[in-house]
């Protein structure tokens, strides 16, 4: 059989897997109508839609929701077509990589690349059953995994190829969707670079080209004099302290917080800190204990200086993440994929290598698997429940503005109605600076309902707001499986 019959068998195979993939995504995206794994794209929606230039601004998440906003709006299913093409384009260019990659190394069978495709696949679905529906950081990862499978698709030395060059600014692009996007690249190409030994010269093009478009968006900030938020005291506070999310306005404004000091804390309460560590890795201590294996294995089968780089990559990225370390790890994930194949075509024989990270592996996703199938169906029931339940009752109390609610359900998205405009207690878009005015506890405190255009009240059974403010008036009370429905009477609260 000739070589090009090979490559179109290896082609057609990993098409077939790659449909099967997408196949399985789709369906679980239609089992569950879409649903969000996460709530964190409804509070990125609610600061993208504003009409000011404020929605440029996000301490957690960059301009790049906004400019995707613009461009496909705030429907759910755009944003799971998105991601999904997304996912197409990443299982794209991973055969790619494959590709290039394979030629350049001797000796190697046909079996080998069917490995490598099996391998790069297998990797996709646990990306998904990590992240889920959660199309924040599915469309940050996926662009990274893009970006770095085109960067690595060449040799990395003095001279750059048109497709690393595509690479590093597909790269450049998560800086504007996530913050740590920004400590990942830098940590990994300087760590890389000092490795390989590359020109300095190289090193600076290579910074320019990844920070060019965060640059150009301070540039368009200060052009707008705007000033940039960075949000990540909070998250320091968060690590140490904890929050309640539905009490963050009342949190911005106490002495605690507003004299917070990361460093004040490190000098004078370092056994706080150093339990609050020891907690986050009990916690995460299995994808910690991954991260560190694997690039470790690495090197004790190889004794290459290149995997000596990526196991520092992790400890500096670790140390640097560690207060955002559960969905700060992702990108550590997908450098693990690159230290996984390299790995593997330098060991191929060392069956005793494989079968240990093979079982860490294996455990691991299975693990992830178990957690998205349970969540599936759990978004599915909370799905059918909104349509066929919380929504026709909203429509038979007359609920036609979805602004005349407030709830203190996160988790609530609508189907029939526009969720941006529905009222909750904001939780981190409280930081935001037109949100910050708006101390959504005090209308319960206040008892300024009416004052606000509210009219209802989608309280979660046994929450925030039952246990906060029992004393809540109403003229008609309705019982749903997960929530209570508040119509509120024409006056005020006592």
């Amino acid at each position: 059989m000739s070589a090009n019959n090979l490559s179109y068998k290896f082609e057609w195979f990993y098409f077939l897997f790659s449909f099967l993939l997408i196949t399985y995504i789709t369906i679980g995206g239609f089992y569950t109508y879409w649903y969000p794994t996460s709530n964190d794209i409804i509070g990125v929606l609610k600061i993208s839609a504003m009409d000011d230039l404020g929605k440029w601004k996000n301490g957690f998440y960059g301009p790049g929701y906004t400019l995707l906003y613009n461009v496909i709006g705030a429907e759910i299913l755009n944003w799971a077509l998105f991601y999904i093409g997304l996912m197409i384009v990443s299982l794209s260019v991973s055969m790619m990589y494959i590709m290039r990659l394979f030629p350049k190394i001797d000796g190697l069978t046909n079996s080998v690349k069917y490995s490598l495709g099996f391998v790069t696949i297998f990797f996709h679905l646990f990306l998904y059953d990590t992240v889920g529906l959660n199309y924040t950081d599915g469309i940050f990862l996926s662009l990274l995994f893009i970006g770095l499978s085109l960067y690595f698709s060449s040799p990395i030395n003095s001279n750059y190829s048109a497709l690393q060059i595509i690479g590093l600014l597909v790269v450049a692009t998560t800086f504007l969707f996530r913050s740590h996007a920004i400590i990942f690249g830098v940590v990994m190409i300087l760590t890389l670079f000092l490795f390989l030994k590359v020109s300095y010269r190289h090193i600076l093009y290579t910074l320019i080209i990844l920070f060019m478009p965060f640059v150009v968006y301070l540039l368009i900030l200060y052009g707008y004099n705007l000033q940039y938020e960075n949000w990540q005291r909070f998250n320091l506070f968060k690590f140490f302290y904890g929050v309640d999310w539905c009490r963050i306005d009342e949190l911005l404004d106490t002495p605690k917080y507003i004299n917070f000091n990361f460093l004040d804390t490190l000098l004078n309460n370092p056994y706080l800190v150093l339990v609050t560590i020891l907690k986050t890795i009990k916690s995460s201590f299995f994808s910690i204990f991954l991260i560190f294996l694997i690039p470790g294995v690495a090197y004790y089968s190889t004794k290459k200086r290149i995997f000596i780089a990526i196991f520092i990559i992790c400890v500096l990225y670790f140390i640097l993440i560690l207060p955002g370390w559960v969905r700060g790890v992702y990108p550590l994930y997908i450098l693990m994929y690159f230290t996984i194949i390299r790995l593997y075509l330098l060991t191929i024989k060392k069956n005793r290598v494989w079968f240990v990270l093979f079982v860490f592996m294996f455990l691991y996703s299975g693990v992830n698997a178990y957690k998205r199938v349970k969540q599936l169906n759990n978004d599915h029931h909370y799905a059918q429940y909104i349509k066929n339940s919380l929504e026709p009752t909203l429509e038979e109390i007359s609920v036609e503005n979805i602004n005349s609610c407030f709830t203190d359900d996160y988790n609530l998205y609508l189907y029939k109605y526009d969720i941006l405009l529905i009222n909750n207690f904001l939780g981190w878009g409280n930081l935001h600076p037109y949100f910050r005015s708006k101390k959504p506890n005090s209308l319960f405190k206040t008892s300024s309902f009416l004052k606000n255009d509210i009219r209802y009240i989608i309280a979660k059974k046994g929450g925030f707001i039952e246990m906060s403010y029992p004393e809540i008036e109403y003229k008609k009370y309705i019982s749903l499986k997960f929530h209570n429905i508040y119509v509120l009477k024409e006056h005020k609260l006592k």
